[in-house]
């Protein structure tokens, strides 16, 4: 954690949070958490979100050209909040609040060429509770303390993958997955194997609709329909314990999903590959930021 990326994360935050005030929706109704805004505003149904989106002025925050607020069949940028409350196509581990997948499109991308892109994780609100846009954006005490309750909850999935501990010490999403496979599998089936099994069962239709499936190898060779080679990555990288697990986001101007969503890739000591540390922000950074900002700000309330 280097002086300049503290610099760069405190300036990102006070740029995001001076944004969060003016979007319509808080204006309208006083100033709201970004809870109230995502529970109002975001529909849980696939729909065209284009009017709502601008009408909110979200679209002066999430600014990346490649965010679709139209529906592309059945993808847009809700996708993720939609399919959060459903059945994952890849997940590893939830809570009674929080689910840990790996996401779909192509895992690992922002590697490069890095031999650790089957270790891409990422962890969603699918539950009751505060649920959030961006942790860049301004946040309450309890956003705040959830961010640090999801970030403990990605590292228990990590350890879990790797001490490979059977289904049923997953979580329900994970034992319920489990018993709708065909055929379905036994709850005392290691944590990699299963994840090797959801991803050999992505049919080949749904590999090549948005958001699609690719995974890549070190080589950059698509493995995903390849289940061996894929539980020997899996084996290969989560046994490896030199690797940390880095948890970060990407900032509004490069999200294409609404929903708040912590990354965790596993990564050697060292700098960062060049597009994960273009393109994201360390999480963990953000959570002791908050964490000092809201001590000053109850004490100067005080």
């Amino acid at each position: 954690m280097t002086a300049n990326c503290e610099i760069m994360t405190r300036s990102l935050m006070d740029k995001y949070e001076k944004l969060w005030p003016a979007i319509s929706g808080s204006q309208t109704d006083g100033q709201r958490s970004q809870t109230d805004i995502f529970l109002k505003y975001i529909p849980s149904g696939e729909c065209d979100f284009t009017d709502t989106f601008k009408e909110l002025g979200l679209d002066k925050i999430f600014t990346s050209p490649r965010l679709s607020t139209k529906m592309l069949g059945p993808w847009n940028c809700n996708h993720l909040f939609r399919s959060s409350q459903s059945v994952c196509d890849i997940v590893v581990y939830s809570t009674e609040k929080y689910t840990v997948l790996q996401p779909m499109g192509e895992p690992g991308l922002a590697l490069g060429n890095h031999g650790t892109k089957i270790s891409h994780l990422m962890i969603v609100t699918s539950g009751s509770g505060p649920i959030t846009f961006n942790e860049l954006l301004a946040s309450t005490p309890r956003e705040s303390e959830d961010l640090q309750v999801r970030i403990h909850v990605m590292k228990q999935a990590v350890l879990n993958i790797r001490n490979n501990v059977p289904l049923g010490q997953c979580g329900d999403k994970v034992s319920s997955k489990a018993r709708s496979m065909t055929p379905p599998c036994p709850l005392t089936m290691g944590i990699r194997e299963f994840m090797a099994h959801q991803i050999s069962a992505i049919g080949p239709e749904k590999r090549q609709q948005q958001p699609g499936y690719i995974l890549k190898n070190s080589e950059d060779v698509d493995i995903s329909s390849d289940s061996e080679a894929v539980g020997r990555e899996i084996d290969d990288v989560f046994s490896n314990m030199s690797l940390y697990p880095f948890l970060c986001i990407q900032p509004p101007n490069k999200n294409t999903q609404l929903l708040s969503h912590i990354h965790c890739f596993l990564l050697p000591e060292g700098p960062l590959p060049s597009a994960l540390d273009e393109n994201y922000v360390n999480v963990e950074l953000i959570s002791l930021l908050k964490g000092q900002r809201h001590l000053v700000k109850k004490e100067f309330d005080g």
